[in-house]
């Protein structure tokens, strides 16, 4: 049996870049957007994006490449007696216009229902070049769990986006059983329209559905217990707010707790406990990094709420990783860390929040 925790860490260094991956032979260099899985499958694949194991049929994979492809990978034995791995095509999508795929936008994730193995749905997040909307359908796979059935996919939810950039990419069902969709800040950069911070919106959120239920004029229903139900000016779909592009995430299988990992402007990438009803800050925060300035005479809202003593966003501290925040940041003239709490404070402008964040092992993170 393959290590899967090591498949998973080979995926996880592809998707964030990381290099040498395909130098590790002497063969030639993968063409374009190529990406050889050597140490495990010996295949090659054209932008992978996720990769998850099959519910229904262990060691059975699912590769999704970005053009739109989902490539079907399963073990085969070899000659002498060993073992190999083949690939076939489990779905091809396709949409009206042809290009599926283009900068950051086309096939980003996958997920299996928590009953996939009777029901055989599963879950893609896509963005068309064409309209440029994010659509989460919902798909059917064929009696052998083994290939997509060929039928038109439901769609489940549609959000329009102003950039090309910035679209997130997991989706996933927690612990709970409902559809969790890490939505990007709709693009550009530094969040131009402030939709992060606007509970109007979807964009720039962690979005929690019921998939399973349909509320009228929609593909789904809205939890009744998600934090912002029956809230003024909320969008009862948020889960937590202020996220940047929140491109992958996963539940921690021994507490349930939501990691999150949240590409960076250009100062931190940060990685996030997320609680419900949070607020990771952004475009206030970037990481540890202050981004609010004295308030303006046009100033928004966000930037005018700065405030000594006013709680910006509540976020769990984590022991490790590449940027862990404490719980709160709170504006303050002087700050000054508990003792041996392994935190040093950040410097921020005048009259602007002051963060506290955990040594991470260097002054900028990967």
């Amino acid at each position: 049996m393959p290590p899967r925790f090591g498949i998973a860490s080979l995926l996880l260094s592809v998707l964030l870049g990381s290099p040498g991956m395909a130098g590790a032979s002497s063969s030639p260099a993968p063409a374009d957007g190529e990406v050889v899985f050597r140490d495990y499958f010996g295949l090659t694949f054209r932008r992978p994006v996720a990769l998850a194991e099959i519910p229904a049929h262990p060691e059975h994979y699912l590769v999704v490449e970005q053009p739109g492809n989902i490539v079907l990978v399963r073990p085969v034995h070899a000659p002498g007696g060993g073992r190999g791995w083949e690939k076939s095509s489990f779905a091809v999508l396709r949409v009206a216009g042809g290009r599926f795929f283009e900068d950051e936008r086309g096939l980003l994730g996958l997920t299996f229902h928590p009953r996939f193995k009777e029901n055989g749905k599963y879950y893609v997040n896509y963005v068309e070049p064409a309209n440029g909307s994010t659509f989460i359908q919902e798909r059917q796979a064929d009696a052998t769990r083994l290939k997509d059935a060929g039928k038109p996919g439901r769609l489940v939810l549609e959000i329009a986006q102003p950039y090309p950039n910035h679209n997130g990419g997991t989706i996933g069902f927690g612990p709970d059983g409902f559809l969790y969709v890490g939505t990007g800040d709709g693009g550009s950069g530094g969040d131009p329209e402030n939709r992060a911070q606007n509970p109007r919106e979807l964009l720039g959120k962690m979005l929690r559905i019921d998939v399973n239920h349909r509320d009228p004029e929609k593909g789904y229903a809205v939890p009744a217990d998600n934090p912002f139900v029956n809230r003024h000016k909320y969008r009862p779909e948020i889960w937590a707010l202020g996220l940047r592009n929140p491109w992958k995430w996963t539940f921690q299988p021994e507490t349930g707790a939501l990691w999150v990992g949240d590409v960076g402007q250009n100062q931190r990438e940060e990685i996030s406990i997320v609680p419900r009803g949070g607020n990771l800050g952004w475009r206030q925060w970037e990481g540890p990094w202050c981004r609010c300035r004295a308030p303006r005479p046009s100033a928004s809202r966000e930037e005018s709420s700065c405030r000594p003593g006013r709680p910006l966003r509540s976020r769990e501290p984590i022991s490790s990783g590449i940027t862990a925040e404490a719980p709160y940041g709170r504006c303050a003239e002087s700050p000054t860390p508990p003792a041996g709490s392994g935190f040093a404070s950040a410097t921020c402008p005048p009259s602007a929040p002051s963060r506290a964040t955990r040594r991470a092992g260097s002054s900028r993170s990967a």
